[in-house]
């Protein structure tokens, strides 16, 4: 598979997204579908929705690891603080409204 910065999603608190994309290697790892859900169940982390989302540190890491400049993921890190902070604003524009129509 294949790691890129992703820098268009908000929902990320610290450092730049990470994201898979779409290019892979069928030569590797390659299994019928059935076999990989038997194997994955048994390796399942149990609670694995409530585990802590990595690190921003960590998250350089794994971007350096496959490939990217410090450039590519600062500016990603940027973007997506600056559309966090979008949606924030927007957040609070709709609880504003929301409220105005509750006066009205």
């Amino acid at each position: 598979f294949e790691l890129l910065p992703c820098d268009n999603n908000p929902s990320v608190q610290c450092g730049p997204g990470i994201e898979l994309g779409w290019r892979y290697n069928v030569l590797h790892n390659h299994k019928p579908i059935d076999e990989y859900e038997e194997e994955r169940c048994k390796k399942r982390i149990p609670k694995y929705h409530l585990k802590e989302p990595p690190s921003r540190r960590l998250r350089h890491i794994k971007l350096k690891r496959f490939g990217f400049t410090e450039k590519e993921i600062n500016d990603a890190e940027r973007s997506c603080a600056r559309r966090r902070r979008e949606l924030e604003k927007s957040v609070a524009r709709m609880r504003r409204d929301r409220i105005y129509e509750l006066k009205e």
